[in-house]
């Protein structure tokens, strides 16, 4: 058996999660009726102005409604929701006796309590999303209208009827959209506990479809609006441009890396020239030396030469004269 206090917390994490999903189908419904009432045109650029506000109505509301169960069930109130059979007083209000409580099942154990903070919300919002449905439909309807009157008039085409599939396909996302699969929940409140025969048919038939259709919207979602031809060639081109990416990437860091190499090889060679220049000079033979010393004597012992020779010109034309 879970503990009270876990059980609490899942009771009140349910509920709470559970009216956010609807609140949020709510504001889609009410996005997708101001997006084909005004345009995209106009309404792209109040997008990022209104998103704050439905962010604070989609989850302010439910925390707004499971404080007033919390209130209602922490006080000795007639009304108690009985969060998970936590609180003091819940047997005495929700049970007859403690042997009728539920062993299991983690949720608003008070019918009445269940129907007042869950089921009435849940329905005001359903009946609010079928209004919005109801003009988005209209609206859709007027623009093909208008659109279509526009391509007969510039082409000069007659009256054609276009079938509705693809009226049908875009209805059909905005119902699931606006959360109508819960409406069969609301069938199966009003038909009996026990059916037979007939009702008892029915009941099971209601019970697999509403199972079937609020436990896979996500999974629908995600095949209508991203497995379509559009979607599927925007990722088929983003996947493209990350390939292209990586191969210049490797193509330039391969570029990279032979420079790197190349400018190795150079270092090395001058390294290894400078190496030899430098033994060649230690290694310069002696007797090269000599002689160049031998030459720059020779070459002063000439110079010392032609010197007395001319000084002994000049001595005798001066005893000539």
């Amino acid at each position: 058996m879970t503990r009270p206090g876990v059980c609490l917390l899942f009771a009140l994490g349910i509920h709470f999660f559970f009216l956010a999903s609807f609140f949020w189908m709510n504001v889609m419904a009410f996005d997708l009726w101001k997006t084909f009432h005004k345009g995209f045109s106009l309404y792209v650029c109040e997008i990022r102005e209104r998103l704050p506000y439905y962010a604070l109505y989609a989850w302010g509301m439910p925390v707004l409604i499971v404080l007033i169960g919390i209130i209602l069930d922490a006080r000795n109130a007639t009304l108690k929701p009985c969060y998970g059979r936590f609180f003091r007083g819940c047997y005495d209000v929700c049970f007859h006796t403690k042997n009728d409580a539920p062993l299991q099942g983690c949720w608003i154990e008070s019918a009445l309590m269940r129907f007042l903070l869950f089921g009435v919300p849940v329905a005001i919002i359903l009946i609010i999303n079928f209004i919005f449905y109801a003009l988005t439909v209209r609206s859709i309807r007027r623009g093909l209208k208008s659109v279509r009157v526009q391509v007969e008039r510039k082409f000069q085409r007659k009256k054609q009827v276009v079938p509705g599939e693809y009226d049908v396909k875009i209805y059909m996302r905005m119902a699931v959209l606006a959360g109508f699969g819960w409406t069969i929940g609301f069938i199966l409140f009003a038909l009996p506990d026990s059916p037979t025969g007939f009702q008892h048919v029915l009941v099971t038939i209601f019970k697999y479809l509403f199972i079937l259709l609020n436990a896979t919207p996500g999974l629908f979602i995600f095949v209508v609006y991203v497995c379509n031809r559009r979607v599927v060639a925007l990722y088929r081109g983003l996947f493209n441009k990350f390939l292209q990416f990586f191969r210049s990437n490797y193509q330039t860091s391969k570029e990279i890396s032979l420079n790197q190499y190349q400018l190795y090889l150079n270092q090395i060679k001058y390294q290894i020239s400078r190496i030899f220049r430098k033994k060649n000079r230690q290694d310069t033979p002696v007797s090269t030396i000599t002689t160049i010393n031998s030459s720059k004597t020779s070459n002063r012992i000439t110079l010392e030469r032609s010197s007395s020779e001319t000084q002994q010109k000049s001595l005798t034309e001066i005893q000539t004269i």
